[in-house]
């Protein structure tokens, strides 16, 4: 996760882009968050993970972040690849 944010925030410097606060913390809650819920279960393997339990719901949100987030970060990137032809 941090090899991603790394790479898009040196596409940001390159195309100059001043992207949503929105995506930011988007990308940044779901790229903390992901890692933590992995390494909750390599503590508790036994932790409930259907999506109707608190950590399920943790999870299912902190994907949704992420994937809002890097997809949204990827939008402004190809609008930015595109303009600059």
């Amino acid at each position: 996760m941090t090899g991603l944010l790394m790479i898009f925030y040196l596409l940001f410097a390159h195309f100059r882009l001043s992207v949503s606060p929105v995506i930011l913390v988007a990308m940044s809650v779901g790229s903390l968050m992901n890692p933590v819920g992995f390494l909750v279960l390599a503590i508790k393997p036994d932790t409930k993970q259907i999506p109707a339990s608190p950590f399920g719901a943790i999870m299912a949100t902190s994907f949704t972040l992420t994937t809002i987030g890097y997809a949204g970060a990827a939008w402004s990137v190809a609008q930015a690849a595109v303009l600059a032809r």
